[in-house]
């Protein structure tokens, strides 16, 4: 028989009247448990302005996490470029990999609640193509070895000075 992996998607339900912390608190105790019970996997969603989802940086939750369990994955569902600063980003990502000693998953995306485009003025429009921008910059960095500049539609980076 196949062994069946089974996952969660901690897209989490706060209550908006819950303290961040507490909300924090509740998060991180559904990845212990969910460690504890033998998952494969959580994902953490990311939200800047939704009350009820209020997580904007899962990575700091999966900071915490990977304190907190022993085998469990753990993964941003999904870290929403659109929002970040793409080399900042890369660097966290990187980082926070180094980190994890391989519990570390990636996942990325567009975003899409209307108040997180108000935030940010993101023009929903472009949003797929700032992240498709921000995507590339970011494996960009993680693999090139010279210095390079970056030229796209939207996004734009100049090689450090004094960088080869």
């Amino acid at each position: 028989m196949t062994k069946l992996n089974i996952g969660m998607f901690l897209m989490p339900q706060h209550p908006p009247e819950r303290s961040l912390y507490d909300a924090t608190q509740w998060d991180l105790e559904m990845i212990e448990y969910a460690d504890k019970l033998g998952y494969s996997e959580v994902w953490i969603g990311e939200h800047f302005t939704a009350p009820w989802e209020p997580i904007p940086s899962p990575d700091l939750i999966i900071a915490q996490a990977l304190l907190r369990t022993k085998q469990i994955k753990l993964a941003p569902g999904a870290h929403l470029l659109p929002y970040h600063h793409p080399v900042e980003l890369a660097h966290r990502v990187a980082y926070l990999d180094h980190l994890a000693q391989g519990r570390l998953m990636l996942g990325i995306g567009a975003g899409g609640t209307q108040t997180d485009w108000e935030l940010f003025a993101v023009d929903g429009k472009i949003n797929r193509e700032m992240m498709m921008e921000a995507w590339e910059l970011m494996q960009r960095l993680w693999s090139d070895e010279e210095s390079f500049s970056f030229r796209g539609e939207i996004l734009q980076r100049q090689p450090a000075k004094g960088a080869a």
